[in-house]
């Protein structure tokens, strides 16, 4: 549903910091698609702030699942580390 709503959304019609918002929220949701277009569409919007006074790449470096190496290892990677 949000992917609907945001490609049928005029961008002219999107506050700077709802946009940010947007970009915070599919970072903390996993929703990569919309930040990324959104960023590539407006880079600034990377450095601004959301409602809450966060910034997205701040809210996107807190997200340990948005790195490979944040994510818990495989049993067979588990057996590799381990010995």
């Amino acid at each position: 549903m949000a992917r609907y709503l945001y490609f049928r959304t005029p961008p002219e019609t999107i506050k700077v910091t709802d946009a940010a918002q947007l970009i915070s929220d599919g970072f903390r949701l996993q929703r990569f698609d919309i930040a990324w277009n959104l960023i590539q569409r407006y880079p600034k919007l990377a450095i601004d702030t959301d409602h809450d006074k966060n910034i997205p790449l701040g809210t996107l470096a807190s997200n340990r699942f948005a790195f490979k190496s944040g994510r818990p290892l495989n049993s067979w990677d588990n057996w590799i580390y381990d010995g």
